[in-house]
This record gives C-alpha cells, structure tokens and sequence, in this order.
C-alpha cells in the first residue's frame, strides 16, 4: 500500500493527517507528503533535530496546530526516538495542551 492509497482512504473517512519529521537520515518526503496534502494536513520538517536549535520552532508549530479551532475531533499520538529528548518534547506537549 502506497502513500497515495493511505492518503485516499483517510481523505474518504474525513481524516487529516498533519506530521512532524525529524529523521537523522534520509526520507523520501515527496512520497510521504503525497498523503499529507490529500488529507489537508501539514508536513513539518526538522531535519537532524536539536532542541536547542529546533525546539523553538517546533514547539511554535505545535501550538498552532493544536489551536486551530476548525478541529473537530483531535487524537495525539506522540512517537519519539530514544534521541530526541523524551522529557522536553512530552513537557512541552502537555505544557500548552
């Protein structure tokens, strides 16, 4: 199953899919992004991720995301690899949820 099979199916259930990238190697994002813009999401992309650098920038993206208010009905499902700082990232998730 492709990309663009996801995203078809997900678009015919009313799903938008918004994702935030943060690989340490290469990621083919065209196929990927493919989804993301069926769904009506966003791709964020956060190459090499620092929290010094990206943190920021991150946590800005984030909020608005999460304040939209054409939102109707919202799962967060937070994955992180065992390098991106597991305590800031879930702190600053539930700091401004």
């Amino acid at each position: 199953m492709s990309w663009l099979d996801i995203g078809e199916e997900l678009a015919e259930q009313g799903v938008g899919v918004s994702m935030f990238l943060a690989p340490s190697k290469y990621v083919d994002i065209g196929s990927i992004s493919a989804m993301v813009s069926q769904t009506g999401g966003e791709l964020f992309f956060h190459p090499r991720f620092d929290v010094a650098r990206d943190g920021v920038a991150m946590e800005s993206q984030l909020q608005r995301l999460m304040r939209r208010s054409q939102g109707y009905n919202a799962t967060l499902r937070l994955r992180l690899s065992s390098g991106m700082g597991h305590p800031y990232v879930l702190l600053m998730v539930l700091r401004n949820l």
